[in-house]
């Protein structure tokens, strides 16, 4: 009778032991993972321990210090606008070429570093007013082919010096001085006095 029409035999109590003994000596080994803080598995020295858990604590302030840095540099840039917005308020700066690149510059270095903060952080949580702001530039005159937001993108001030834009400087202009509290101009500087205000805080 070849080995495979033998009849199986029963384990003996001794094999079914070792067998036993077999599996929980592997299940032992399984559960032996090394030490986080060492790679050869080795138990890590409290100097170890006390060392890997500086260097995460350095790289976590490193990493908000940087963050705190790109929002204090913004709002930097929001109090700039803020300043030439209310300058607008108080004076006509439609044929002022200095006035026009200065905002031009501003608002495009605003623009770009909200870009950069989606691309390699992320938003602040207080930043919803300045984005206020820059949407109400961006969507004046209502109906209008371009915005005064596209104008200064577009380096109004720098290159050339689009009529239509001029004419919104003018319009911004005597509308703040006929409305005051309920202006265009008024609607914009306070959302960026309360950014900066958050910002402060």
């Amino acid at each position: 009778m070849n080995g495979f029409n033998k009849p199986i035999r029963p384990l003996s109590r001794e094999e079914r032991e070792k067998i036993r003994i077999s599996e929980i000596e592997k299940l032992s080994r399984a559960d032996h993972r090394p030490h986080p803080f060492d790679k050869e598995g080795k138990k890590s020295s409290p100097y170890q321990v006390t060392l890997f858990l500086l260097k995460k604590l350095v790289h976590f302030f490193t990493k908000n210090r940087k963050h705190l840095q790109h929002n204090t540099d913004l709002a930097t840039k929001a109090h700039a606008l803020l300043a030439l917005l209310q300058q607008l308020g108080e004076k006509d700066q439609s044929e002022n070429i200095s006035y026009i690149q200065k905002l031009s510059q501003i608002w495009e270095q605003i623009i770009d570093h909200i870009e950069y903060l989606k691309l390699t952080t992320h938003l602040p949580d207080n930043i919803h007013n300045l984005l206020s702001a820059i949407a109400g530039m961006n969507h004046f005159p209502k109906d209008a082919e371009y915005s005064f937001g596209f104008y200064l993108l577009k380096h109004a001030g720098k290159e050339w010096f689009p009529f239509p834009f001029m004419e919104m400087l003018k319009d911004l202009h005597q509308n703040h001085q006929q409305l005051k509290e309920k202006s265009v101009l008024t609607k914009w500087t306070l959302d960026l006095e309360r950014y900066l205000k958050e910002e402060e805080d």
